[in-house]
């Protein structure tokens, strides 16, 4: 079973619920699960962080529990990129939860099955279980390759990470047009702009450093049809997140049993992911506007 990693930080509510589920997994018992909590900014969170840490060293559940408290404040972005980091350099592979994310009861098993049957493809370099509602799903496969990848609820190998690259200069000197138009799924979202918010300091965040590098090595993520997890944390309370309900879904209780045998794109769940994204409420694509015209006027 591969090491869990659970991110947390002062959301004691959400983290608890996180935790539940987690817990209530299928092969929790015989996972180790490694929850770092990060440290307190001031005395504004101080009680929030107690709260997170006390329920992260009361865990039960689990082959067991190693739990790491931050003597600092690292912020989101360094505490993943250095927990998953030394984690999957000493284990080979890792799962990788934040402390929103509300896992279906076969979250684990469907990472663990995916993460054996993909453990030697160069070419597959992260399996995500969250998917947004999609239109057409009798057209759609359990399972598909895209070049696309999500951050909630995921896992990777060793081989997969070491490319990873938190580098914004590195990808806009590398990355030309076409580029930026594969990353945005041909103009349906614009991703790109949150490496370029990166770039300016108006954000930091790390998940589209390591899209930019699945998609700079022309590699694919694994993803369901049905989702197998749910993001309670875009309710204005997370660190990077805004009140948004554009991404609820009510998660599959039962893990898909095959995968693509194919190394290559699915086109077809492709366009319905295309597709689930250019539908978006206007209200949010105000909110991304907003930010790009804050870039433009700040360069």
């Amino acid at each position: 079973m591969a090491p869990i990693a659970l991110f947390g930080y002062n959301r004691p509510i959400h983290f608890e619920e996180t935790l539940e589920a987690l817990s209530k997994n299928v092969g929790a018992s015989e996972s180790d699960l490694h929850i770092f909590c990060d440290g307190s900014k001031g005395e504004g969170d101080r009680e929030a962080v107690r709260q997170v840490r006390e329920i992260a060293q009361a865990a039960r559940g689990f082959n067991c529990v190693n739990v790491m408290l931050c003597e600092k404040n690292y912020g989101l972005r360094d505490n993943i990129v250095k927990g998953v980091t030394e984690l999957v350099n000493d284990y080979g592979k890792i799962i990788v939860v934040e402390d929103d994310i509300v896992t279906s009861p076969e979250f684990l098993v469907y990472h663990n099955r995916a993460l054996a049957h993909y453990s030697e493809c160069e070419s597959v370099m992260h399996v995500s279980a969250y998917m947004p509602s999609l239109m057409h799903k009798d057209k759609l496969p359990d399972t598909a390759l895209l070049r696309f990848m999500s951050c909630w609820g995921w896992s990777t190998w060793q081989r997969a990470w070491s490319k990873f690259r938190l580098d914004s200069d590195y990808f806009i000197d590398r990355f030309n047009d076409d580029d930026i138009r594969y990353l945005n799924l041909d103009g349906a979202f614009p991703f790109w702009n949150q490496l370029v918010n990166n770039h300016r300091n108006l954000s930091r965040t790390w998940a589209i450093f390591w899209y930019a590098s699945i998609v700079e090595n022309n590699g694919l993520s694994l993803h369901v049809r049905d989702s197998l997890c749910k993001n309670i944390g875009v309710d204005g309370s997370g660190t990077n997140s805004h009140c948004s309900s554009q991404f609820e879904v009510n998660y599959a209780m039962k893990a898909p049993v095959t995968f693509p045998t194919s190394i290559v794109e699915d086109v077809v769940m492709l366009d319905a992911l295309k597709e689930a994204y250019r539908t978006l409420k206007p209200s949010l694509f105000k909110r991304l506007a907003n930010r790009f015209i804050k870039y433009i006027t700040s360069s």
